[in-house]
């Protein structure tokens, strides 16, 4: 017989348990108060034996599971099935947080009388804080995709709104009408920039460079974009600049920059099947690249607006703007050296 074996059976327990430095392994009474500590407790959650036992367990939790009751119900649970399994975030003694795996197990007599509970803690923080991003991404992806619809929905709605009202104010109308129709357009720009910057954080509005000499010659002109009314709006308003041609998807712009001259794209990313993004990068890989003007309702930093930049687009215009604007950069990007 070792050494060892002649140790009693309590006394190997309490060995085994307090060289375990892994996990926080330890008692509590029926009501939640810390009876007994190891080293791994002490390690994970800061607090010496002296410091902790006699206290409530529900020092570890943060304060809103404390107000919540959350200490109390993994209890109740414990107790009335015999087990609680738990995941989230902790306090150590320092007040920094972990993540924490938890098992509490009730522990009862031969007479079924409830004596106390075994909790069992790991450290789980590079874990736990994969899951927080991979949750972040997945809640970016959720308001990218809302972005999205309103993008369609209502900013593309509303600029078009703004366009026809700008192009009724060329006409020859009374002042009065002429001054209303400017506040209209303005309520308008304001409500399309709020929507962005609820959505997106966004910036100042993309303005086209005044470092870029504009063309004046006549240009051949082809808009992008899957909405039929916005299409045609811009088309309308581009026809002081050149020929224009306009398209809904980027198949049909694909093929017309195989077969035709073209001086300037005017293009709207969210396209079906093959999007913005991707009809630049291959015009640009097959040799097809022309001076493109993106329009977007998308902050300038989004990330396929950034991706149309540094995929080979001269310009990004913000919606809301004006017509003349709209023209403006396709001018100047018309005069710039496809890059």
């Amino acid at each position: 017989m070792t050494e060892f074996s002649k140790v009693p059976v309590e006394e190997r327990f309490h060995l085994l348990v307090d060289g375990v430095t892994e996990y926080a392994i330890f008692m509590l009474d029926p009501i939640g108060t810390v009876a007994t500590w190891n080293k791994g407790a002490h390690r994970i959650k800061g607090y010496t034996e002296d410091e902790i036992v006699g206290k409530h367990f529900s020092v570890f939790f943060v304060n809103d599971d404390v107000s919540d009751g959350k200490p109390q119900r993994l209890l109740a649970e414990a107790a009335a099935t015999g087990r609680a399994e738990d995941e989230g975030w902790r306090t150590r003694k320092d007040g920094s947080r972990f993540w924490a795996n938890v098992v509490i197990t009730a522990l009862s007599d031969d007479d079924g009388e409830l004596r106390g509970f075994a909790k069992i803690t790991r450290d789980d923080t590079a874990r736990g804080e994969a899951m927080q991003e991979r949750l972040r991404l997945e809640m970016l992806e959720v308001r990218e995709g809302v972005a999205q619809e309103l993008h369609h929905e209502v900013i593309e709605r509303l600029f078009g709104v703004g366009l026809l009202l700008n192009g009724v104010q060329q006409h020859d109308v009374p002042p009065q009408v002429t001054t209303k129709l400017s506040t209209a357009v303005d309520e308008l720009d304001a409500v399309i920039r709020h929507i962005r910057t609820t959505l997106w954080t966004a910036g100042s509005p993309d303005r086209a460079s005044d470092a870029v000499a504009e063309t004046e010659r006549e240009l051949e002109v082809l808009v992008v974009d899957d909405d039929p009314d916005m299409r045609a709006l811009l088309s309308q308003v581009l026809e002081g600049v050149g020929s224009v041609r306009a398209v809904a998807d980027g198949y049909q712009a694909w093929e017309l920059l195989e077969s035709q001259s073209v001086d300037v794209m005017v293009l709207d990313l969210m396209l079906p099947g093959v999007n913005g993004v991707d009809l630049l990068e291959r015009s640009h890989t097959r040799g097809r690249a022309v001076p493109t003007v993106v329009v977007t309702a998308m902050a300038p930093t989004d990330r396929l607006a950034s991706a149309a930049k540094a995929a080979g687009a001269e310009l990004v215009v913000t919606k809301p703007f004006d017509a003349e604007r709209l023209r403006t950069s396709v001018r100047r990007a018309a005069a710039a050296t496809p890059s």
